[in-house]
């Protein structure tokens, strides 16, 4: 399942091409928590803090370097799969829940690049279609190696 996944991730241009040694790590990849869920007029953002030092200076925190970081570290599968979560526990939660209506965005905040031109920011549009279609996915799972 992790194919239809990662294929449907790089159909919405969140990821590039993934290395055999990366699918590898993807098993049991993700033990982590959402840092935080803001809601501001009805919508639902997802803000990931992360430490991890790109280089020396701001220089480092362009757009190119957070992106390639990013892919380098499988970021942007976590932030999907965070993107599912918020999905199904807003279902579960908001009475006249609408996808297209209460998703917002994805956000992971390289917090060391605060300084930068991009202040350190990747952030996605949590698109209705492409988390419905990873939820799909995932229910879809008969090995059971997802845990959502």
């Amino acid at each position: 399942q992790w194919n239809k996944f990662l294929l449907r991730l790089k159909s919405a241009k969140w990821i590039e091409n993934i290395s055999p040694t990366q699918q590898k790590t993807l098993n049991g990849y993700l033990t982590g928590t959402i840092d935080l869920i803001i809601s501001i007029e009805q919508k639902f953002y997802i803000l990931d803090y992360k430490t991890n030092k790109i280089g020396k200076n701001n220089d480092f925190y362009s757009k190119i370097s957070i992106d390639k970081k990013m892919q380098e570290l499988l970021y942007p599968v976590q932030a999907a799969i965070y993107g599912v979560a918020l999905h199904k526990w807003l279902k579960s939660k908001l009475k006249n829940y609408s996808p297209e209506l209460h998703l917002g965005s994805v956000c992971f905040w390289f917090c060391r690049g605060i300084n930068s031109d991009t202040k350190g920011l990747w952030v996605k549009s949590l698109d209705s279609d492409l988390i419905i279609d990873l939820e799909n996915i995932l229910a879809n799972n008969k090995q059971n190696t997802f845990l959502l």
